[in-house]
């Protein structure tokens, strides 16, 4: 699992930290040739009770363009473990998000 760290720009200002983006897609590519991109939860409940949307695209064309982005994505984010320096300084402001919202993953 891995947090997103969106590419530096003059136009976010992150004060004291970097930004975490909260992002709600959903991203799905299968064996490169079928990729799915939504909001969609892979539930019963997205399926008939929660207005989602995705869009299906059969084209090996564009899954490997979308998996070669995904990739650049990840490259570029933070691999989170819970051994490392970087998770444990944050440990605090996990506790405070863990009492607040029960069951919330804070990274």
């Amino acid at each position: 699992m891995y947090e997103f760290v969106p590419p530096p720009t003059p136009l976010n200002v992150a004060r004291g930290g970097h930004i975490r983006p909260y992002v709600h897609a959903k991203l799905v590519s299968v064996d490169g040739l079928v990729t799915s991109i939504g909001s969609a939860n892979l539930d019963a409940t997205a399926s008939f009770w929660e207005s989602e949307a995705n869009i299906v695209v059969q084209d090996a064309e564009f899954a490997a363009g979308v998996e070669a982005t995904l990739q650049k994505l990840i490259d570029g984010s933070v691999k989170l473990d819970p051994e490392s320096e970087y998770w444990k300084r944050e440990r605090a402001q996990r506790a405070v998000v863990a009492t607040l919202w029960p069951g919330t993953f804070y990274s």
